[in-house]
């Protein structure tokens, strides 16, 4: 007798929902794992952006340019991960004036998300001159993600206005910052 089958067993069917079940269980952490580096990626390049642009702006248009947090984009203050204002800043003093022109604002980061700028002085704005260096403010940005320390990663701003991004030189999993130290949220 030759029958030909039409379908599949109960045991052959179990086995198939097993090896599927197994795949998904597998891929989903590394999914995860992916979709927040590119998350942190992206919000990281966006800050570079920030940067660079407050620089070039400052070059092009012989100017003094302020970026600074600006939770309201209205005038500086709030937190940077709030958001961030751009502007050519005419009295130099860092604050948004009638006499000053907006340039550009950066929305907020992602709920949970922080940004630390830490620099020379402590000022909480960096300025960039017409020469397109910084107004004494070389300092570092640190993006603490929600998904804790293991994910920081910052941005190194020097005196000469140019940027770089940290790396985890001793393969600790942590990010060192200008000074080799861990970086900390």
């Amino acid at each position: 007798m030759n029958k030909l089958s039409r379908g599949m067993t109960l045991i052959e069917l179990l086995i198939v929902v097993a090896i599927i079940s197994i795949t998904i269980a597998i891929a989903t952490p590394s999914m995860s794992t992916f979709l927040t580096r590119n998350r942190i990626t992206v919000q990281l390049n966006s800050l570079a952006m920030a940067i660079k642009m407050a620089r070039e702006s400052a070059i092009m248009l012989n100017k003094v340019v302020t970026l600074c947090r600006s939770e309201n984009f209205d005038q500086c203050g709030g937190k940077w991960h709030q958001g961030m204002m751009l502007f050519i800043d005419q009295n130099k003093d860092h604050k948004f004036n009638n006499s000053d022109t907006l340039i550009s604002n950066f929305s907020a980061f992602p709920d949970g998300d922080v940004i630390f700028w830490r620099s020379f002085q402590n000022r909480q704005y960096i300025q960039m001159s017409p020469r397109g260096t910084t107004r004494n403010q070389n300092g570092t940005f640190t993006y603490c993600p929600k998904e804790g320390l293991g994910h920081a990663r910052g941005i190194i701003i020097n005196a000469a206005g140019r940027h770089r991004f940290t790396k985890d030189k001793n393969e600790d999993g942590i990010d060192e910052g200008a000074d080799n130290r861990p970086l900390r949220c």
